[in-house]
């Protein structure tokens, strides 16, 4: 049973490489439209993008994750270098992918991260908790509660003025001053 199987496994193999030729490699000097492939190198010329993208400000619609490009020594580096080596310096293990647009004369690299990007993640921002207190989030206004509940407090929303209390609930009432938080709070509670 074992051989019959082994010999139509052969003979169907046989049957494909014979009507579609032998399987292509990776890398051919030529094509079947009879020009040359050379593998992509970076080289002077070459556009070299870098995105950062962050899950919480992808989802709050901040446009932190735009494309840039890569400039100074870090895209010298990369002169003469192919997809290899660059994975190498841009490590999937950390994240990283690489990948050419235009027949190579674009290099895109690229990964996504959790939580927020080391520009938003220095913010706060009011919300109200569930029992109508004011609580405070990581992450700048418009990013709900997407970051981390760090401090819930026993101010009730209700008790502010009207233009407060809807800065609350609307989640716009930010600060990247961690003391003006602080003291905000300390002048909402006495």
């Amino acid at each position: 049973m074992f051989l019959c199987g082994l010999f139509l496994l052969s003979f169907g193999f046989a049957s494909y490489t014979d009507h579609l030729g032998p399987p292509l490699p990776y890398y051919r000097e030529e094509t079947q439209v009879s020009f040359p492939v050379k593998p992509a190198l970076v080289e002077e010329g070459t556009i070299v993008s870098i995105q950062e993208s962050y899950s919480f400000c992808r989802q709050s619609g901040f446009s932190c994750a735009d494309s840039r490009l890569l400039t100074g020594e870090p895209r010298n580096a990369l002169n003469g270098k192919g997809s290899e080596e660059i994975s190498i310096l841009y490590s999937n293990a950390e994240g990283w992918q690489v990948g050419w647009e235009d027949g190579g004369a674009e290099l895109r690299i690229w990964r996504s991260r959790e939580g927020f990007c080391p520009e938003h993640i220095h913010y706060w921002h009011f919300e109200e908790g569930d029992k109508g207190n004011i609580e405070v989030y990581q992450g700048p206004a418009g990013s709900g509660k997407l970051g981390e509940l760090t401090l819930s407090t026993t101010i009730k929303v209700k008790s502010l003025p009207e233009p407060y209390q809807e800065k609350v609930r609307d989640g716009s009432w930010q600060f990247k001053d961690r003391d003006d938080l602080q003291n905000v709070i300390d002048s909402l509670d006495s």
